[in-house]
């Protein structure tokens, strides 16, 4: 009897520690993750690069102040730059064109661009791809002229020299702006191309379940690479590597054979193309994590944001400017991805940004805003106080 008590007791003591060394470890690894990953570190820089000696960056648009706005509704796609106007459909489908300057808007045609996805421009024209049409406008005389028709829709287009690349949903198009040469091919239409990119004299076409094809402007397959993720967002190339996001990873490809030179783990899916600069890779998956990367796949820092990045990153010289899905436009240093400057906003969802001009221009669903650099104002030197002995001599009757 003695035996199965002293037994049981054991028994009983081992289950008692086991149950509080669990209880323990539930409540440990929670504020661990606490102590290292706590919300104070929203905005801070995790991965911190080797910099020897201090920064000393001067931000070339922070701090910044409204120049104008514009209370027009711009089309997601439909704008685009020549001079200093910009060129703009709006969402009752009229072209209209604002002075950088100023704000102020010019309509330029009575008639209705019903159809059109797509603005970009050329050489003072401006290239308007509808559904199933390709039209071009002049930005001096504002006269319509016809390039192509098609028989399918268009999906894509991309931009190179003088070239446009036409991706549609049963072919693939090439028009030479300046020869008005024209090359097409078809393709099998269970490939469901989303976007195109433009290398050399050939075109390399992306599938959303993982597929990469290497054209030449004549249907040339060249190679053909299948990733084992998704493809939702285009990749960018940097001769001869194409810096693909596919699912949580992010791919560098050999354009000349398809090699894959490396890949990186970002932990969640990217929704922005990577920006290139000076052969660093700046990406910002969905984990609010915005990455540095050089051109090996090295991390050089890597610094957590409190929202998701919602625009294209912009590249201004020595500085990043980036979108969080909040009222904040951040200015962040290429080198050590610490904050420089910020500019707080009234709207939240930002459509597009781009610098021109020394000017800011960020185009929100509701209206359009130009900010420029604050001129610090000169410091007023204080009036000198007249000296009293001075004074005295002066009242002093001879």
């Amino acid at each position: 009897m003695k035996k199965v008590l002293k037994y049981n007791t054991q028994s009983l003591l081992q289950s008692i520690f086991i149950n509080l060394v669990s209880l323990c470890f539930c409540a440990f690894v929670p504020l661990c993750i606490i102590f290292l990953y706590p919300p104070s570190m929203m905005g801070k820089t995790l991965l911190k690069p080797e910099i020897k000696a201090p920064e000393t960056i001067t931000s070339i648009i922070f701090p910044a102040s409204i120049s104008w706005q514009n209370n027009i509704l711009p089309e997601k796609n439909c704008t685009t730059v020549i001079d200093n106007f910009i060129y703009i459909i709006t969402s009752n489908n009229t072209l209209v064109s604002i002075n950088l300057q100023d704000g102020k808007t010019t309509i330029l045609s009575d008639e209705r661009f019903n159809n059109v996805k797509q603005i970009s421009s050329y050489d003072s024209t401006l290239l308007l791809l509808g559904n199933k049409d390709f039209f071009s406008l002049s930005a001096k005389n504002f006269q319509f002229k016809k390039l192509l028709g098609f028989d399918s829709a268009i999906v894509d287009t991309k931009l190179i020299n003088d070239s446009i690349i036409i991706l549609m949903e049963n072919a693939i198009a090439t028009y030479n702006l300046t020869t008005n040469k024209y090359f097409s091919f078809s393709y099998d239409t269970e490939l469901h191309f989303f976007s195109i990119l433009p290398y050399d004299s050939d075109i390399i076409a992306l599938t959303n379940d993982g597929k990469i094809i290497r054209y030449s402007y004549e249907g040339q397959i060249k190679w053909q690479l299948t990733l084992p993720t998704p493809i939702t967002v285009h990749g960018v190339i940097n001769k001869p590597v194409l810096y693909q996001p596919s699912g949580t990873y992010l791919y560098a490809i050999d354009v000349n054979n398809s090699h894959i030179k490396w890949k990186l783990l970002l932990g969640a899916e990217s929704h922005l193309p990577p920006l290139i600069s000076n052969n660093n890779i700046y990406i910002t998956p969905l984990n609010n994590l915005l990455y540095r990367l050089d051109h090996k796949g090295n991390k050089k820092w890597i610094k957590l944001l409190d929202y998701r990045i919602t625009t294209q990153i912009l590249d201004i010289n020595d500085e990043l400017i980036v979108t969080p899905f909040s009222q904040e436009i951040l200015s962040i240093s290429k080198k050590s991805g610490n904050n420089i400057n910020s500019f707080k906003t009234d709207t939240l969802y930002l459509i597009k940004m781009f610098f021109i001009n020394e000017s800011l221009i960020l185009l929100y669903p509701d209206k359009i805003i130009c900010l420029k650099k604050e001129i610090p104002k000169p410091e007023e030197v204080p009036a000198k106080e007249p000296d009293m002995q001075d004074a005295k001599s002066q009242n002093t009757v001879p």
